[in-house]
């Protein structure tokens, strides 16, 4: 059985190309296994490439990058132009499904199709975050878990 969590993200007349420290909410909490998925995500950026790729530091177990950098937990598809900004939102109907251990934070960065870092102006991300009940975790687990 598993429980899930929803982290709501924002900020706006952002200029930092690499987003440190987004918490997830489980400070007190080290759930190991949990999974985490971008379920929306929308980004305005004064940038015009044909995508928006979000990565992460999550270096997770189940996720392969053909370039080695970090992992890729979505893609931004172009909308449309407002005034000096460019909209993009998330594409499909499903995101990458990456099992982090142990964390409360992470950080993000945005980058176009070459692998370029991109300056953004705002965003807004939902992440969904399922993780196994603390009652369902085996005491002998719970003895090997770091503190």
């Amino acid at each position: 059985m598993t429980t899930s969590k929803y982290v709501f993200t924002k900020y706006d007349t952002s200029t930092q190309v690499i987003i440190n420290n987004i918490k997830l909410g489980n400070e007190y909490n080290r759930i190991p296994n949990s999974i985490i998925e971008i379920i929306s995500c929308t980004v305005s950026s004064t940038s015009n490439p044909r995508i928006i790729n979000i990565r992460s530091d999550l270096n997770a177990v189940n996720a392969y990058s053909s370039d080695l950098l970090n992992d890729c937990m979505g893609i931004l598809n172009y909308d449309k132009q407002i005034i000096a900004s460019h909209i993009y939102f998330l594409c499909g109907y499903e995101q990458p499904r990456y099992v982090m251990s142990n964390r409360n934070s992470i950080n993000i960065g945005f980058y176009d199709e070459s692998n370029s870092p991109l300056v953004i102006n705002a965003y807004s991300i939902l992440f969904k975050i399922t993780s196994p009940k603390i009652d369902e975790i085996s005491n002998q687990y719970r003895l090997e878990i770091p503190l």
